[in-house]
């Protein structure tokens, strides 16, 4: 039992020392800590600035695909456009062949729908 008491007198007599270790413990501890919390911060910074880098390549890229979507888009009408000009063309020749006489002369009406067709090509674009 002595020496538990020659102890608790050890602690007694330098017990600011001891205080003192222990700060300084905690301090170093808590140093270290802030080390680690600042390089995964840093980490986290450098994350964050890849991140917007490649949003803002990706927003860009987007807009490039609306555009050539739109710009499909407006192609497609209008080849529906034309191709529905065409249709109706050809339905056009075909009521008039549909109308030539079924009991005479036929030449007149396919006449004037080969020159329909002369008329329609010299007007055509391509």
């Amino acid at each position: 039992m002595p020496a538990v008491f020659g102890f608790f007198r050890l602690i007694g007599a330098n017990w600011k020392m001891l205080v003192g270790v222990a700060l300084i413990a905690v301090l170093g501890f808590t140093a270290m800590r802030l080390q680690t919390v600042n390089a995964r911060l840093e980490t986290a910074q450098s994350k964050v600035a890849t991140l917007e880098k490649t949003n803002a390549e990706n927003a860009l890229e987007i807009a490039e695909f609306k555009r050539i979507q739109k710009n499909t888009e407006a192609a497609i009408r209008a080849e529906q456009d034309r191709r529905n000009d065409v249709q109706n063309q050809l339905t056009n020749l075909r009521s008039r062949i549909d109308d030539a006489p079924h009991d005479g002369c036929v030449g007149p009406a396919v006449h004037a729908v080969i020159d329909g067709l002369r008329v329609q090509s010299a007007d055509h674009k391509d």
